[in-house]
């Protein structure tokens, strides 16, 4: 290669090199700051300066481009790796310019949703210093954003919310940055409105908080509507409340809308009570429907107003029995929103409703049992009438006298059953006197349970007060229930027997009248009585004992219901199977609390006196009378038969009558001849014809000075308890036997003699 060729490959490096240098010196200005420019600048400089002083010095184009090629050589890495981080830098530089032109786009989109929103947008301070404004936030003050910023918005607010304002910023924190707050605002016309607003804290890189950026909207117009709504809903509420009955609003979730201050009581719950299966039934989920009747489901499928009734539980552990009216409401797109329920407590109707028809059960009984009774008593009287008869005929036969006996007093236990069965009646009614239960408690239960193994412990005060009671009618009571505790223990126990004064008040559980009563339990510790047994007990003929020597015939429990319901009182029981039992009997206390202040006699002590003693001893000679003269109006033949067999055998001449009708006229016939009746015994029903009283009424209007001796089989009859005051000698009640006859004539004519 020529030296010529040389030089110019020379002249062109240097050229190239000079171009890369300007190249990177013209990016370089522009993305350098002006001390680095000044310096780049200085650096050629000098560097130029070199080599042309070389030329100059040396006046050789050659040599200098040689040296200069030495130096370009030397400076050639910094320089490329210069302009190398030139062109990085300037990419760098475009793509920020691109990233703040974006920036600033984005800045414009967000300040221009920011005042397109119709929501106020603001930032504050800590302090409330305004630091931003939409335009939406300056319309709605009438103020411009150059007025508002740097100003408090608690200008805007009025002075009684600004401490709630202060203590709602005060309590944002990084764990908490979100608040929400509702408040009054005043506009720049003077009218109150209604604002809520949401704010975000914001904090620095040390967690300080610097800014809070708050949005709102104005909700007067909410604000005003829910207080329509709310005036609404008390309104409502007012109306509910004032329902004594409770009602109840369940939506279709279970969840509980309203209740009136009735169903809060009734429940004792709260008013936080969420879901209507709390609330009737304490439970933590749903009911079980296939053992709950759940009136939101029934009415859910029907469509329509259902009626129906289940045992809630209430919150204190009480069980009730609820009736339950449920009607659906609906929403405005006629979609099923849930119900409207209005519950009836019946627990006590119920047990009302059930009283009566056990009542009812009784008193349809009582016909039944009075009927029974009357004919039963009837021929009780015709075969003691025909043993006694037979015990006189049979004579010293002792053999014959002494089966006659038997007989007979088989025939007296019989009377046993007919009383019962009069217990059920009309003319069960029990013969009161003013008494003390104590004795009579204790030494009945004591009898009972003679021979057993059952052990009694009494807490009978000393100062129970008295009752107007039958005592022979409380005693069977006790007796049969103390027997039902003895049987309900066979391998021996305990009997508690307590009695009590109490006083009871109005609207009570018990259903009774207020006042003063006496209560005497009975508690036993026997295998109880089954859910299922209990609501039956008291049923006539209602029994559980099996065939054997327990075999019952269902009575007695049912006789004491009736004996307690007579005398105004209460029998209840309470049983838990495999626990024991504890029977319950109130009683109204008399108001007479000394039983030396007064006696106060039954309204039959005057039959009871009358009527002959139970067992008094047959008299197979009794006194005879002389041919007397006794009229017999029964109409029964065999009791006509007996009767006048039994007065003959007394030595009275006898006629008798069927009606009352033949009486009045034997007795008239037998004025007329002056030989009047010493006395007439009249049967107080007679079927078809004139009974007793009406022929005793018509026979004084014949003779005022007639004898007259009521019978009859069934004491149901008011004539009966108060028989001398209708002008009746004496009584003789179905059956009796020829001594109790021969008593009664013997005091009739005594005194008819004295």
């Amino acid at each position: 290669m020529n030296v010529n060729t040389i030089v110019v490959l020379d002249i062109i490096g240097v050229g190239a090199f000079m171009y890369a240098l300007w190249l990177s010196i013209t990016i370089g200005t522009g993305i350098l700051d002006r001390v680095s420019n000044v310096l780049l600048s200085c650096s050629i400089g000098v560097y130029v300066f070199v080599g042309v002083s070389n030329v100059l010095e040396h006046g050789n184009i050659s040599s200098y481009l040689d040296r200069y090629e030495d130096y370009a050589e030397v400076l050639f890495v910094p320089f490329f790796l210069y302009f190398m981080y030139s062109m990085h830098a300037r990419y760098e530089l475009d793509r920020r310019r691109r990233a703040e032109q974006s920036l600033e786009r984005s800045k414009e989109r967000y300040k221009n949703i920011l005042e397109d929103l119709p929501d106020l947008i603001c930032r504050y301070k800590p302090d409330t210093t305004i630091t931003f404004i939409n335009q939406a936030y300056a319309r709605y003050f009438g103020r411009p954003e150059g007025e508002l910023i740097g100003t408090s918005f608690l200008d805007l607010i009025p002075q009684e919310s600004h401490a709630y304002v202060r203590e709602k910023i005060a309590a944002l924190n990084k764990n908490n940055p979100f608040i929400t707050m509702e408040h009054g605002v005043i506009t720049p016309d003077g009218q109150s409105r209604w604002q809520v607003w949401s704010d975000r804290a914001l904090f620095d890189n040390t967690g300080t908080l610097t800014e809070i950026q708050s949005i709102g909207r104005d909700i007067t117009e909410q604000k005003i509507a829910g207080e329509a709504q709310e005036n609404s809903r008390r309104f409502l509420q007012t109306i509910m409340d004032g329902v004594s009955e409770p009602i109840m609003v369940v939506g279709n979730d279970y969840r509980i809308r309203m209740m009136n201050k009735a169903a809060l009581e009734f429940s004792g719950s709260t008013d936080k009570a969420e879901f209507c299966y709390e609330v009737s039934h304490g439970l933590k989920d749903v009911c079980d429907h296939t053992h709950i009747c759940c009136p939101l489901d029934i009415v859910r499928k029907s469509g329509k107003q259902e009626i129906n009734t289940h045992y809630h539980r209430r919150s204190d552990g009480a069980k009730r029995l609820i009736e339950i009216i449920a009607s659906p409401f609906w929403g405005p797109d006629g979609t099923f929103q849930g119900i409207i329920q209005l519950q009836r407590d019946i627990t006590d109707h119920k047990k009302m409703e059930n009283e009566l028809i056990k009542i009812q059960k009784l008193e349809s009984l009582g016909v039944l049992a009075g009927g029974l009774a009357h004919d039963f008593n009837n021929l009780l009287t015709a075969i003691l009438g025909n043993i006694n008869l037979a015990r006189i005929m049979a004579g010293p036969d002792r053999k014959t006298a002494d089966v006659l006996a038997d007989a007979e007093t088989a025939a007296i236990r019989a009377k046993d059953l007919t009383y019962q069965l009069l217990t059920f009646s009309k003319g069960g009614k029990p013969v009161l006197s003013l008494t003390g239960l104590c004795n009579v408690i204790k030494e009945t239960s004591q009898l009972t349970l003679s021979g057993s193994n059952i052990d009694s412990k009494f807490i009978v005060p000393d100062d129970l007060w008295p009752v107007e009671a039958d005592t022979g009618q409380m005693g069977q009571v006790i007796h049969n229930i103390v027997l039902n505790a003895r049987e309900a223990m066979p391998e021996g126990g305990l009997v508690t027997i307590s009695a009590e004064n109490r006083i009871v008040g109005k609207n009570n559980a018990l259903s009774l009248n207020q006042g003063r009563y006496i209560m005497i339990s009975f508690a036993d510790r026997g295998r109880g009585i089954p859910d299922e047994v209990l609501p039956n007990i008291f049923d006539p003929y209602f029994t559980t004992k099996e065939m054997g020597p327990q075999k019952g015939m269902g009575l007695g429990l049912s006789i004491c219901y009736s004996i307690v319901k007579n005398h105004h009182g209460l029998i209840s029981v309470t049983s838990r199977e495999g626990v024991g039992t504890t029977v319950y009997i109130w009683l109204p206390a008399s108001p007479i609390r000394d039983l030396g202040e007064k006696e106060i006699p039954g309204p039959m002590k005057e039959a009871r006196d009358a009527i002959p003693v139970e067992g008094a001893v047959f008299r197979e000679e009794p006194a005879t009378y002389n041919g007397r003269r006794i009229l017999v109006m029964d109409d029964e033949k065999i009791l006509r038969d007996v009767l006048m067999q039994m007065l003959h055998k007394l030595d009275f001449q006898v006629d008798t009558a069927v009606t009352g009708e033949e009486a009045l006229a034997l007795y008239r016939s037998a004025m007329q001849t002056s030989d009047t009746y010493d006395a007439v015994i009249l049967d107080l029903t007679v079927k078809g014809g004139m009974g007793g009283a009406e022929t005793f009424r018509q026979l004084r209007a014949l003779d005022p000075d007639v004898k007259a001796i009521i019978s009859s089989g069934y004491s149901k009859d008011p004539i009966l308890e108060q028989f001398r005051t209708h002008g009746f000698s004496g009584i003789l009640l179905k059956p009796y036997n020829m001594n109790d006859l021969a008593r009664m004539l013997e005091a009739v004519l005594s005194e008819h003699k004295g």
